[in-house]
């Protein structure tokens, strides 16, 4: 008997029939491939990061460099709040009294405020081209990298006034008496054109055997190398254009500025070197830069007088002549 078979009875195995359905394939990856994807994401999520951590010390690198002093001793700053005073503390790898969390700026100012809204003044404010010197003399680019406390001359201490302590220190090994720097920074602060008459303050010494005993200084007045300056003014570059700065609570003179003077003062080196302490110093005091108010009218002390004198005349003392 001839069988028909009816359609659909045939078993129908090895046919592509039995194949499985590709939709329904779990494709298994490989290890090396997993590895080679994690491996992938985590470099794209350091390089964001590197890229956020980037923007951000951008950010606060051009903050830093936003005008703004301050005074740890009370005395309040223009348009600034002083959140809590720095101590008298080193805070600088080989540099005693070195200035704990500054923030700096150019031959003038800056701050190492605790106030998030001060930040940096600078005298100079890095002009294109170095800023112009009254002579050549040879300078060391560098001393021994270590401060010193200096001996103050002794006299009268006004008897009036809001307090300001201040001391004065050298970096060891630098081609300039230490008493011959410390005499001329006390006379100008003392000085009756200077900021105890302007602002009615009252600037009291603290000797070196008083700050190692721990005395608190509002204002260290330094007198430093380009090198050191550049240590002690950072993360502003003082370099190209070989200027000052204030920083936290110390005024770092520049050996340059010391020696050579600057093309504004001419020949009268001690002028500017009274224009250079009235100042650095003012920084200090909460001063920010002004301009010069006309034409041939002696220039305010807060002028960034040693890089120009914007038509004004040199004056180098805070009060009018």
């Amino acid at each position: 008997m001839t069988t028909v078979e009816q359609p659909g009875s045939r078993a129908r195995r090895g046919t592509v029939d039995d194949a499985p359905d590709e939709s329904t394939v779990v494709k298994e990856v490989p290890d090396w491939l997993r590895r080679q994807r994690r491996r992938e994401a985590r470099l794209r999520r350091t390089v964001l990061l590197a890229l956020v951590v980037l923007v951000a010390g951008a950010v606060f690198a051009r903050w830093r460099e936003d005008p703004g002093t301050v005074l740890a001793s009370g005395l309040r700053p223009v348009g600034a709040v002083i959140a809590s005073p720095a101590g008298d503390a080193a805070a600088g790898a080989g540099v005693p009294d070195a200035p704990a969390g500054p923030a700096t700026a150019a031959d003038g100012s800056a701050s190492g405020a605790p106030d998030s809204s001060a930040a940096a003044h600078a005298e100079e404010d890095a002009p294109a081209e170095p800023a112009p010197v009254a002579s050549q003399q040879p300078v060391p680019s560098s001393g021994a990298g270590s401060i010193s406390a200096v001996e103050i001359p002794g006299g009268a201490v006004k008897a009036t006034g809001r307090t300001v302590a201040y001391g004065i220190d050298i970096e060891d090994g630098l081609p300039v008496s230490a008493a011959d720097f410390a005499a001329v920074v006390h006379t100008v602060l003392v000085d009756d054109r200077g900021w105890q008459t302007k602002d009615a303050v009252r600037f009291v010494p603290v000797s070196p055997a008083e700050r190692a005993a721990g005395a608190h200084v509002d204002i260290r007045v330094t007198l430093a190398s380009p090198t050191l300056t550049a240590s002690l003014c950072a993360p502003l570059n003082t370099s190209t254009e070989q200027v000052s700065c204030w920083n936290g609570m110390r005024a770092v003179l520049n050996l340059t500025r010391w020696v050579r003077g600057a093309s504004t003062y001419g020949d009268d080196l001690a002028s500017y070197r009274d224009y250079l302490v009235s100042h650095e110093v003012g920084h200090g005091l909460g001063h920010g830069h002004v301009n010069c108010p006309g034409p041939g009218q002696p220039s305010p002390v807060m002028v960034q007088q040693t890089k120009d004198l914007e038509g004004c005349t040199a004056w180098p003392w805070p009060t009018s002549p």
